[in-house]
């Protein structure tokens, strides 16, 4: 026998379930059953995501750390509150921006390109304008980079229009005015 066919048979189906069971089952109002459901799924998804981000943490997280820590910034611990959503692990993500080179830079923009589209537009920018100019530039810069680079769409201004405005595009793609 094999294991499906064991594992259908430790199952019940509807008909072996006995009515009393089914009948005297406590109902839930449907509003309350698509809220329950909804924080659960959120729950899974947070879970799963904080998961896979430990585990498949960028391959240059380690060059991040170094270079990060001589600006003074624990990048490892940014990283992890930026994804979990905290507002203040992303502004130490963007005050690292400036002290990354090479490989740190390459994947630092990846992470800042994917933790633009978590946080949306407008919460983004919100975060980066209390950031000084040179970091507003330097952020900027990085996520021409990641467009361009991972994305392959050099103009993300259509996408993300007030993070797109914060700082002049030097070294991409700039769209031509019609």
């Amino acid at each position: 026998m094999r294991w499906s066919e064991r594992l259908a048979a430790l199952v019940p189906t509807p008909d072996e379930i006995p009515p009393s069971t089914r009948r005297d089952a406590l109902s839930r109002q449907p509003s309350l059953i698509v809220f329950s459901l909804g924080l659960m799924r959120r729950a899974v998804f947070f879970a799963t995501f904080g998961f896979a981000l430990t585990v498949c943490a960028s391959p240059w997280l380690e060059i991040q750390s170094e270079q990060a820590a001589r600006a003074g910034i624990d990048y490892r611990h940014a990283y992890e509150r930026a994804y979990a959503g905290g507002e203040d692990g992303l502004a130490a993500m963007f005050r690292a921006t400036p002290a990354l080179d090479g490989g740190g830079a390459e994947g630092h923009s990846h992470d800042l390109q994917k933790l633009l589209t978590v946080y949306g537009d407008a919460r983004f920018a919100a975060l980066l304008r209390r950031q000084s100019a040179a970091v507003r530039q330097s952020v900027i810069d990085s996520l021409d980079f990641a467009f361009e680079l991972y994305v392959r769409r050099p103009d993300w201004s259509s996408a993300f229009p007030v993070t797109y405005r914060i700082a002049p595009h030097r070294f991409a793609h700039v769209p031509k005015k019609t």
